[in-house]
């Protein structure tokens, strides 16, 4: 009789185990997250992990094409258009990075890096415009993460009028895995959405937005 109650009893307690773990409602996933590149410290020198790679003379005196964050900037040294670039506090050197990824900054010095075009107006960090770059679930697999940067200059639509605005890898490889089509589109309450499609794919997918970089 005893072995008989112990029976049903572990047999209720790995059925009520397997129902909670296997039935249990899964989380809302969360807002995006919004960033913002800063590259310097007051006394001008690097923040970790950044470090020099390259320094070269030459001049940042517009705003960045690739990034929507109103302090970013373009530069031009030497044969190089570097962009999206920011400066440090005393506008006397800018600092460059080809992503939010990369650790090794190009600096950028000389009397041309203070800006003379104006800074865009500073907008609601929910109505940023068009990122830098961004960070996708992977549409077919919510357990991996795309790292997409902007792709800057002028390129035909892709879908519809909607144009391939960011080249997306997976960590630690360069080759393109995909593109982010169109606009983000943002909301503060749940992740935002972008399109994204494999290259040579005509399927377009709605992706999560998990992290945002201006």
């Amino acid at each position: 009789m005893f072995a008989w109650l112990v029976g049903i009893v572990v047999a209720a307690l790995v059925g009520q185990y397997i129902a909670s773990h296997y039935f249990q409602e899964e989380k809302p996933p969360p807002p995006t997250e919004i960033h913002l590149m800063r590259l310097f410290k007051p006394d001008g020198s690097l923040l970790a992990p950044y470090r020099e790679d390259k320094a070269s003379p030459g001049k940042c005196i517009v705003n960045a094409e690739g990034s929507s964050d109103p302090e970013a900037v373009r530069c031009f040294s030497g044969n190089w258009v570097l962009d999206s670039c920011w400066l440090d506090a005393n506008e006397d050197k800018a600092g460059c990075v080809e992503s939010p990824w990369d650790t090794t900054v190009f600096e950028v010095t000389g009397s041309g890096v203070s800006r003379t075009e104006p800074p865009p107006e500073s907008i609601s960090p929910y109505r940023i415009g068009r990122p830098w770059a961004i960070e996708i679930r992977d549409p077919g697999n919510r357990h991996r993460a795309f790292r997409c940067t902007a792709v800057v200059g002028a390129e035909l639509p892709f879908v519809g009028n909607m144009r391939r605005n960011w080249e997306c890898h997976v960590d630690g490889h360069s080759d393109v895995i995909g593109f982010g089509i169109g606009d983000v589109r943002y909301y503060s309450d749940r992740p935002s959405k972008v399109f994204y499609a494999a290259p040579n794919s005509s399927d377009v997918r709605e992706a999560e937005v998990i992290s945002v970089w201006r």
